[in-house]
């Protein structure tokens, strides 16, 4: 199964980063979705930064609400990595 990462580089520089995205994340983006009218097909740009966000919180790496973490974004990647690629144990 792939893993949905997402890294995270802040206005400060500051790097969050990667953590994954779990169900649970997905799920409270696509609550918010619904309460924003946001459209799951096209908004991907804030999609993508809204399960950062929700993922760093779960992780405790930050505490900021999604309003102010927006704003201090500088960028977001995220990608689907295989299991190996997420394993650096794992031989090449």
């Amino acid at each position: 199964m792939n893993k949905f990462m997402t890294t995270v580089e802040m206005l400060d520089g500051t790097i969050y980063g990667p953590v994954r995205v779990l169900y649970a994340d997905k799920m409270k983006c696509e609550r918010a979705a619904r309460a924003n009218e946001w459209d799951l097909t096209r908004d991907e740009i804030t999609l993508r930064g809204f399960l950062s966000w929700a993922a760093l919180t779960r992780t405790g790496e930050i505490t900021m609400p999604y309003e102010a973490f927006i704003d201090q974004v500088a960028d977001i990647a995220a990608d689907s990595v295989t299991p190996e690629e997420s394993d650096p144990t794992q031989a090449a």
